[in-house]
């Protein structure tokens, strides 16, 4: 970076959240599109799950978020994974109208919480914000972030739920993410945290599925040391051997961030395709 141009931007003065329940993932991937077509103001779209809600609600002592929802209603789902859309909007004038005249539209809503003052927000935020101190209440969680197409994003969800106990028993799997940005938070439960070959085996088949779809094994978090043996799944091998060509001639003696990325020079990548990687300086 040679030159950063900034631009000061006044914080928006209104700002309205809510929480609504959908009847599938389908339902929120098409409210999604909806409020982005509609609502300038959109600001956050982050997805989650009715497990991860109680697995928060249990670490955190939280009250249900509809208190007054039928229990009938509140769960349609036989699989206990029906999905919850936390859905902000921030702008100079009060954005409540604009989100209500989409959601009050949309299909397969089941039910909203809207909140406007600053401690309702902090309330819904805590649903959300809440799941990876509760997963990790549960023990070393093997964690991936990936991203998936929206157009496939249901398919892949519903794929992940059978995979994760098929490969790895007894485990559970939880996810939460950004869904404006097709980002999802995979994390697991229920492993030894000792038996590595166990962890990268799961490891292995969850991001080979993100893989089938044309999903990014690195999404907001990257790809760093945890996750270069599969590379070779998102990037083919000339990819990966410009970007380590880069790096050699950025820092032939490899001093910056060594072995993050781009491996030790002469190492090759596995199980992912072989990465041709420069030889080190002389």
């Amino acid at each position: 970076i040679t030159r950063v141009q900034l631009r000061l931007v006044g914080l928006p003065s209104a700002r309205t959240t809510a929480l609504i329940a959908l009847a599938d993932v389908t339902s929120a991937v098409e409210l999604l599109a909806r409020l982005r077509a509609a609502v300038g103001s959109l600001d956050a779209v982050e997805l989650m799950f009715d497990d991860g809600i109680d697995l928060v609600r249990g670490h955190q002592g939280l009250p249900p978020p509809f208190p007054d929802r039928p229990a009938d209603r509140s769960r349609p789902s036989r699989a206990h994974n029906t999905p919850y859309l936390l859905v902000e909007c921030a702008g100079r004038t009060d954005p409540s109208d604009e989100l209500a005249a989409v959601v009050e539209t949309a299909t397969g809503v089941l039910d909203v919480a809207v909140a406007a003052t600053p401690t309702e927000q902090a309330r819904l935020w805590a649903y959300r914000e809440g799941h990876t101190a509760a997963v990790n209440a549960l023990g070393v969680p093997v964690k991936l972030d990936v991203a998936v197409p929206l157009t496939r994003i249901t398919a892949f969800i519903d794929d992940l739920r059978e995979l994760v106990p098929t490969v790895a028993r007894p485990a559970r799997l939880h996810l939460w993410g950004h869904l404006a940005e097709a980002n999802l938070h995979v994390n697991v439960t229920g492993l030894d945290r000792d038996d590595s070959r166990g962890r990268e085996r799961l490891t292995d088949a969850i991001l080979t599925r993100v893989a089938a779809d044309g999903g990014g094994i690195g999404a907001e978090h990257g790809v760093g040391r945890a996750k270069m043996a599969w590379a070779g799944l998102s990037r083919s091998p000339a990819e990966l051997a410009v970007i380590a060509a880069v790096k050699h001639a950025l820092d032939p003696a490899c001093l910056l961030n060594p072995g993050v990325l781009v491996p030790p020079y002469g190492i090759a990548l596995t199980p992912g395709s072989p990465v041709p990687t420069p030889p080190p300086p002389a």
